[in-house]
């Protein structure tokens, strides 16, 4: 999915800068589904050490989780600031830097004694739907400025969609790089996909420039 963010601007505005149909963005975003799926399963299974070697310990003010390749996290029970219990998944432990936060899997054998102390610590609360929400718009904007970059004709409504990618990858790069529950490899494998799509509009410029010289 890495090479199609700048791949996919390059033939969008090569083939039809000025007249790009539906099928052509849906062959796009076809081929980067078709890319992103694999890839999402082998990050899965990359990740699976790690959930392996998962710990959790708790005392009565403090929780400390521990997996391999990642910083040790500890949340102290004045810090939390939230609990959110989500059916067939688990708990997540928030804090104050929601960056900290703690996971919780279901799948661990003493969940339930888990569940029944930090009950004291703070109420739980369901997943909510405006977080859900806000995901899949960042995501559209994000895919969508990235899509606008190559297929807007005029080059400065393009690069002004280009200046939203800029912003919305930055922004998401910070939050990747800020996250405790990241493991460094995927940190950076994200990090240099969020680049490659930052790419795109210098690559529309660029085009641009040529075919206004020719």
């Amino acid at each position: 999915m890495a090479g199609l963010s700048v791949t996919g601007v390059l033939y969008l505005a090569i083939a039809a800068p000025t007249d790009v149909s539906a099928n052509t963005i849906v062959i796009v975003i076809a081929v980067g589904l078709c890319a992103f799926f694999p890839m999402r399963w082998m990050a899965l299974r990359r990740g699976r050490p790690e959930w392996d070697s998962y710990e959790l310990t708790m005392s009565d003010n403090v929780l400390r989780r521990q997996v391999a390749n990642l910083p040790a996290v500890e949340i102290l029970r004045p810090e939390v600031v939230r609990i959110v219990q989500a059916t067939g998944q688990g708990l997540t432990v928030v804090p104050r830097d929601r960056h900290r936060s703690i996971y919780v899997p279901e799948q661990l054998v003493s969940y339930a004694e888990v569940c029944e102390r930090l009950s004291a610590w703070h109420p739980f609360e369901p997943p909510k739907i405006r977080f859900w929400f806000f995901v899949v718009c960042w995501t559209v904007l994000l895919l969508g400025s990235w899509i606008a970059t190559g297929t807007i004709s005029d080059i400065r409504w393009a690069m002004a969609a280009g200046a939203v990618l800029w912003v919305v990858a930055s922004i998401s790069i910070r939050e990747t790089l800020r996250s405790h529950i990241v493991t460094p490899r995927d940190k950076v494998f994200s990090v240099l996909v969020l680049v490659l799509f930052m790419l795109a509009p210098l690559a529309r410029l660029g085009l641009n420039m040529l075919t206004q010289g020719d």
